[in-house]
C-alpha cells in the first residue's frame, strides 16, 4: 500500500499540533474574504470604505470567536495561576522545599 503524502506525521497527530495547524490560515482567510466582499460591495454601492471596514471587523470578530471556541483552555498548575486562581499555601505546595 502506498502511504498518503498529504497525511501529517504520526508525531504531529499524537501531539495535537496537527489539530491547530490551520487555525492561523483560517483566521487570515476569513478576514481576507470578508474584506474582499466588503470592498466589492463598496465599489458597487459607492460607499468606499464604509462596508470594507465593517465587514473586515465582522470577519475579525467571527474568526476570533471561532478560534476561541476551537482552542481549549490551558490546563496544569501554571495555567491555573495565570487564569486568576489563588496560589496554593506554601505548606500545600509539593514542589517547594520545606524550610525549617
Amino acid at each position: 500500500m502506498v502511504p498518503n503524502p498529504f497525511r501529517a506525521p504520526a508525531e504531529l497527530q499524537k501531539s495535537g499540533y496537527a489539530r491547530y495547524a490551520g487555525l492561523g490560515i483560517q483566521f487570515a482567510v476569513t478576514v481576507g474574504v470578508f474584506g474582499v466582499f466588503g470592498y466589492w460591495l463598496d465599489t458597487l454601492l459607492g460607499t468606499l470604505p464604509l462596508l470594507l471596514l465593517i465587514l473586515v471587523f465582522l470577519g475579525f470578530a467571527g474568526a476570533l470567536f471561532s478560534l476561541v471556541r476551537k482552542v481549549p483552555p490551558p490546563t496544569g498548575r501554571k495555567a491555573s495561576r495565570s487564569a486568576g486562581a489563588r496560589p496554593t499555601e506554601p505548606d500545600d505546595d509539593p514542589t517547594r522545599p520545606n524550610s525549617g
